[in-house]
C-alpha cells in the first residue's frame, strides 16, 4: 500500500502545527502563550508535552527552526515546511466520524447522576449549570477582545456549544434529573 504523503498527526499535534503555521516564524513559548490564554481550548501545554511534539514535528520534516540570534537561552523560532502546509489543510479538510459526536464528559457523566441522591443530582445540576455560564461569560469576554479572522469560527462554535449545554442543564434541572 502506498504511503500517504501526508502523515498522520494527534489532534494536538495537528493543532500546534496549524498554530506555527498562522502565526510564523514562532517560538514553542508563544504557541504555548496563545493556547494558554485561549477559553477554548483545552489541551495540554506543558513544556513536557510541547518540546517532544514540537521534536516529532521536526522529525517529520513539518517544521524548520532557525536559532535566535543573541538568545542566551537557545530558542528557536518554528517555521512550517511545505510538507507542514499540506499536513495542515489536511487536517482542517478531515472529517472523521469521532468528530462529529465528540466525547464529552459532561455527556458521561450525565447518564450516570441517577446514581446520585436526588437532593446530590440537583446540587450537581446547580453548580454545572453556574460553572457553564462563568466559562460563557470568560468566552465571550476573550471574543469581544481577539476574535479576528478564521479563529472567529471557533470562537463562534465554542459560544454556541456552552449556550447548548447550559440549555441541556437547565431542561434536566426542569425534569428533576
Amino acid at each position: 500500500m502506498p504511503r500517504s504523503p501526508v502523515p498522520e498527526l494527534s489532534e494536538h499535534e495537528s493543532l500546534t502545527l496549524a498554530m506555527i503555521a498562522r502565526f510564523q516564524p514562532t517560538t514553542v513559548y508563544q504557541v504555548r502563550k496563545l493556547l494558554n490564554e485561549s477559553p477554548t481550548t483545552s489541551f495540554s501545554t506543558s513544556p513536557g508535552k510541547m518540546y517532544p511534539i514540537i521534536e516529532r514535528l521536526r522529525g517529520r520534516g513539518l517544521i524548520a527552526a532557525e536559532r535566535v540570534a543573541g538568545d542566551g537561552r537557545n530558542t528557536e523560532r518554528f517555521s512550517v515546511t511545505r510538507e507542514g502546509k499540506a499536513a495542515v489543510k489536511a487536517w482542517v479538510k478531515a472529517i472523521r466520524p469521532t468528530y462529529l459526536l465528540p466525547e464529552d464528559p459532561l455527556r458521561t457523566h450525565a447518564g450516570f447522576a441517577d446514581m446520585l441522591g436526588r437532593v446530590e443530582r440537583a446540587r450537581w445540576l446547580t453548580d454545572l449549570r453556574a460553572a457553564l455560564q462563568d466559562k460563557l461569560a470568560e468566552i465571550e469576554r476573550f471574543t469581544q477582545q481577539r476574535s479576528e479572522g478564521a479563529m472567529s469560527a471557533a470562537h463562534d462554535h465554542a459560544l454556541s456549544v456552552t449556550r447548548t449545554r447550559i440549555a441541556w442543564v437547565e431542561r434536566m434541572i426542569a425534569a428533576g434529573d
